[in-house]
């Protein structure tokens, strides 16, 4: 089909008979017939009789008879008769005539009567009387006039009159009168006047005044007013009011009201509230009477050894102290002393004088 392209035997696409690009016999693609462009003998493509680009002797692109860019002599390339660039003779290229850039004695490029950069004496780039950024005395840049960037005294980069960063005596970068951040006295960023994160006295950051983390004091981020994790006092983060993973007494995370996982005393995770993850009730059953029975021994025990007067003693075996009623060490005991003295109730104490085993000692009634 005539356009397109097609396979020459070398393997490369050709196209036949309508201009478009084919294949030359060293696998380059040329145009035939219309002009476009070609391949000369070294592989390089080069136009035909119409003043597009075309090849020179040594390999660089040239143009012909339009004022094109061409090669010179040294393989740089320069501009014939219009005012584009070309090259010196030390090789750089400069402007001739028109304002554009060109290159000064000392190989830096500069800019001729029109405003635009050129170079200084020490090698940096300045501009000439319109307010755009040049070079000052030791080599850092500022603005001339006009409240752009310009440069301290000590080198540091600050803004003149209009309310953006500017430097301070310490060399940070701080705001004036906008809001925007800061520096504080210890050389942190803080923000000012709208509630974005600042310096505390310790250098952490903390929040102002919508919720957000916040520094403790010591160092540790909580947060404020909103149930999300604080840190306790161990140093440990725990949450408040939101039923989430707060922090136990042993340092293992466990859940408040929101019924996810949390901790045994065993220091596995276990879950409450939603059926998942759960010791069966009877062990939690057996776990508290365990609890409450400890209790009343260890209790019990410290009572009937201490050897001071009990409030009440009953005929039933129970000691009644301050006002709570409980089972002591061994309330036959107390049983068999009141009933041989013959009280239903009354203070009573332990009787230490009596030697022997534990079974056989006694409490002693002291009044009716």
């Amino acid at each position: 089909m005539e356009g397109d392209r097609e396979d020459t035997n070398d393997g490369y696409w050709e196209d036949t008979d309508d201009g478009y690009w084919e294949d030359t016999d060293d696998g380059y693609w040329e145009d035939t017939d219309e002009g476009d462009r070609e391949d000369t003998d070294d592989g390089y493509w080069e136009d035909t009789d119409d003043g597009y680009w075309e090849d020179t002797d040594d390999g660089y692109w040239e143009d012909t008879d339009d004022g094109y860019w061409e090669d010179t002599d040294d393989g740089y390339w320069e501009e014939t008769n219009d005012g584009y660039w070309e090259e010196t003779d030390d090789g750089y290229w400069e402007d001739t005539d028109d304002g554009y850039w060109e290159e000064t004695n000392d190989g830096y490029w500069e800019d001729t009567d029109d405003g635009y950069w050129e170079e200084t004496n020490d090698g940096y780039w300045e501009d000439t009387n319109d307010g755009y950024w040049e070079e000052t005395n030791d080599g850092y840049w500022e603005d001339t006039d006009d409240g752009y960037w310009e440069e301290t005294n000590d080198g540091y980069w600050e803004e003149t009159n209009d309310g953006y960063c500017e430097d301070t005596n310490d060399g940070y970068w701080e705001d004036t009168n906008d809001g925007y951040w800061e520096e504080t006295d210890d050389g942190y960023w803080e923000e000012t006047d709208d509630g974005y994160w600042e310096d505390t006295n310790d250098g952490y950051w903390e929040e102002t005044d919508d919720g957000y983390w916040e520094d403790t004091n010591d160092g540790y981020w909580e947060e404020t007013d909103d149930g999300y994790w604080e840190e306790t006092d161990d140093g440990d983060r725990e949450d408040t009011n939101g039923g989430d993973r707060e922090d136990m007494d042993d340092g293992v995370r466990e859940d408040t009201n929101g019924g996810d996982r949390e901790d045994m005393d065993d220091g596995v995770r276990e879950d409450i509230d939603d059926g998942e993850m759960n010791r069966n009730s009877a062990r939690k059953e057996r776990k508290w009477v365990l609890c409450f029975v400890l209790f009343c021994f260890f209790f019990g025990m410290r009572t009937t050894y201490t050897g001071k007067p009990m409030e009440k003693c009953h005929s039933l075996g129970i000691i009644e102290h301050h006002g709570v009623a409980f089972p002591p060490r061994n309330p036959f005991i107390v049983k068999e002393s009141m009933k041989k003295a013959g009280l239903k109730e009354g203070k009573c104490c332990y009787d230490r004088r009596q030697p022997g085993h534990k079974n056989k000692r006694s409490y002693i009634p002291l009044e009716s």
